[in-house]
């Protein structure tokens, strides 16, 4: 398990490797926060507005059902861009989409004012984009080699964004206000939209018009070595097969073998034990 582990940490060497599991993070307290507070949030504005417990829940669970509706109306497009952008790229698009949104919501005076639905879908599509271009990332740059250990610790980097967002996102929720969660994790997607420029300019990594390219290192001798051997073991098996379909061509092929085989030095075509010639009679 440590093993795996270490193999995962020095995978972030790879600075997009790096880039993903900072971007894991994030992403992940995106989901919570939005699962979380959203309808916390609502519940108290309801509650403080004279609402019944049931009805201010009710209320909250709308906002938190428009950020999603908007979140899987975008799935699609936000798919297209990740496939026509590099995907540094579309890392930086997706944590800024994700920063924007969630930073907005300072200006949110009254959760359950209609004018404020637009910033609520802003914040399904943020949380969504910031996922996906992450997603998208790993799962270009994760190696083959150790790609359990590297999606594993891709995964932890989200875990532990979770229980952080959950802690801190609570503590200032009560200290700071309903909106402080939102804009803590706005402001760490804008943090890794900036590294993701810094990364995007010294190792943007492959483009999407590079299909066949693959992040690894070139192969072996080993590898190559083995790669011949099944090539050349595919090849006779394929000539023993013709020779069993087609036995015509079998008694061929061993009439015409090649004269290099044979052992005694002859020239092609005269027998090595042929008589000499008898010498001419005198009369």
């Amino acid at each position: 398990l440590l093993h795996l582990a270490q193999a995962g940490l020095n995978a972030a060497r790879n600075p997009r490797i790096a880039l993903a599991y900072s971007s894991a993070f994030v992403a992940r307290s995106d989901l919570v926060i939005l699962g979380t507070f959203t309808v916390l949030w609502g519940t108290v504005a309801g509650r403080a507005q004279g609402l019944s417990t049931a009805e201010a829940v009710r209320e909250g669970a709308t906002l938190f059902i428009i950020a999603q509706i908007a979140a899987i109306c975008w799935m699609p497009i936000m798919g297209l861009i990740i496939d026509k952008l590099n995907r540094v790229k579309a890392m930086i698009f997706g944590a800024s989409v994700g920063g924007i949104g969630f930073m907005s919501t300072i200006f949110v005076s009254n959760p359950l004012d209609p004018v404020y639905i637009p910033i609520w879908a802003m914040l399904g599509i943020g949380q969504i984009s910031c996922f996906f271009a992450s997603q998208a990332l790993i799962g270009q740059e994760a190696p083959v080699r150790e790609r359990g250990s590297v999606i594993g610790m891709f995964g932890l980097f989200g875990a532990v964004g979770i229980l952080v967002a959950t802690k801190i996102g609570g503590q200032i929720f009560d200290s700071i206000g309903p909106y402080a969660p939102f804009f803590l994790v706005g402001a760490m997607d804008a943090l890794v939209a900036i590294v993701a420029i810094f990364v995007w300019l010294k190792a943007p990594g492959r483009d999407p018009a590079e299909p066949h390219a693959q992040p690894v290192g070139p192969l072996s001798p080993t590898v190559g070595v083995s790669i011949a051997s099944r090539d050349v073991a595919a090849v006779a098996m394929s000539d023993q097969d013709d020779k069993k379909t087609d036995p015509q061509r079998a008694k061929a092929t061993d009439k015409t073998a090649p004269d290099a085989e044979r052992h005694d030095g002859s020239a092609p075509g005269v027998s090595a034990e042929a008589p000499p010639s008898p010498a001419p009679k005198t009369v």
